[in-house]
């Protein structure tokens, strides 16, 4: 959710900087503009120069003070433009940019935090928001499980009620949204409801049937619910798994101790050896297999 509020954020600096960036644009052009206007002005003056010299005169003496030297001059120069209203309407024209000017700027700040507002709205509403929501309740309850299970503690089937409802809702309303089917898989795996994750797991195969994980996940549930039996279903999967990855830890271990538990003891070593092919030698796994592998030998030899 951290991020998510640092997204908006950086979102809301970048649409403020859009809008704002065209009005002090245009603000700054309306400064260089009556700047250059200005000097044309300065330029027809001079060629009033020797009208204005003794009006000039008496400026430079302290006879007339500023304010109503600025004033003689404007009206000397209305008498001898062309246009005699040229000089008022671009000083109304500037009034009223000014005034334009400061009206935008109101203007564009609550266009800005109406379109921030109404984009947060639309998000909450229909966007992302909820998606991320569920996706952290998914995994609260995900650890909720795993921490129940280290203490030895079933978990509360009870805290997931209305994870699976909201998950149930997003499926059937989106049935090729593979992330959410997934998570619903998989939480009523967590429930022991192997019968509807297999239906899942099921539905997600058909849309990935090449998909490694899915295929094991799949197997496992298969098994949890033929009651930890290996039955042709479950076989079926297993050789499909395999044939992706002859090397998956997870599907040769499941077969390894089916086959041990059913005494088919050759089998189970042929499995567990397939799995030191690739299991780090120094690790801990290893060495279980290692020493499962000579306890199926000694049942194997030692009827």
């Amino acid at each position: 959710m951290t991020s998510f509020w640092f997204g908006m954020a950086i979102l809301a600096i970048l649409l403020l900087l859009c809008l704002f960036y065209p009005l002090l644009a245009a603000r700054k052009t309306g400064f260089f503009f009556n700047r250059h206007r200005q000097s044309e002005m300065a330029s027809n003056v001079e060629l009033y120069q020797e009208a204005l010299a003794n009006l000039e005169l008496q400026h430079q003496n302290a006879e007339i003070d500023e304010p109503v030297y600025q004033q003689i001059v404007l009206e000397l120069q209305k008498q001898f433009l062309v246009d005699s209203g040229e000089a008022a309407s671009a000083d109304n024209g500037a009034a009223f940019t000014s005034r334009s000017d400061g009206a935008s700027f109101f203007v564009m700040a609550g266009l800005a935090l109406s379109v921030m507002l109404f984009s947060y709205l639309f998000y909450m509403k229909l966007g992302a928001y909820k998606a991320i929501s569920l996706e952290n309740d998914y995994n609260t309850y995900l650890l909720y499980h795993q921490q129940s299970l280290k203490k030895g503690e079933m978990p509360e089937p009870g805290h997931s009620e209305m994870l699976v409802k909201a998950l149930s809702d997003k499926v059937a309303a989106d049935e090729t949204n593979a992330g959410y089917r997934y998570m619903l898989a998989s939480l009523y795996v967590m429930r022991n409801q192997f019968d509807l994750a297999a239906e899942n797991y099921k539905t997600l195969l058909m849309a990935n049937p090449a998909q490694e994980r899915l295929l094991t996940e799949y197997l496992q549930v298969l098994y949890l619910l033929a009651g930890r039996r290996v039955n042709e279903r479950v076989k079926f999967v297993a050789d499909r798994a395999l044939d992706l990855n002859p090397h998956n830890l997870d599907v040769l271990g499941l077969l390894a101790m089916d086959a041990y538990e059913n005494q088919a003891y050759q089998q189970a070593v042929d499995y567990w050896r397939k799995m030191l092919v690739v299991v780090d030698a120094d690790s801990e796994r290893a060495r279980m297999i290692r020493f499962a592998i000579s306890e199926a030998e000694a049942q194997f030899l030692n009827p």
